[in-house]
């Protein structure tokens, strides 16, 4: 059985901070979920303004693998519409 642990679980700690806690806590792999904001909500904030680049060099740093990419998107405008349930920034992630 493979477990991962969600980043966003730690989201009021620095990302990098975040990462560490995880591996010190024995874990190898994590689900990375990606920051998103849309009026008054928003996931993953320690992820705001973190290059992708900077977010896979800290990962690898910290001896982790991403073993699934969480888009925390899915908050609807319309119910008849899928208009921002995709986070635009999952294409630049994968």
């Amino acid at each position: 059985m493979q477990l991962s642990v969600a980043t966003a679980n730690l989201y009021m700690q620095p990302f990098e901070r975040a990462l560490n806690i995880f591996a010190e806590a024995g874990f190898q792999n994590i689900e990375l979920d990606l920051f998103w904001e849309r009026k008054e909500w928003a996931v993953a904030q320690h992820l705001q303004d973190v290059p992708v680049r900077r977010v896979v060099q800290q990962v690898e740093r910290a001896g982790l693998r991403i073993s699934s990419i969480h888009d925390g998107g899915g908050v609807l405008e319309a119910r008849d519409s899928t208009e921002g349930f995709i986070n635009p920034a999952l294409d630049r992630h994968l």
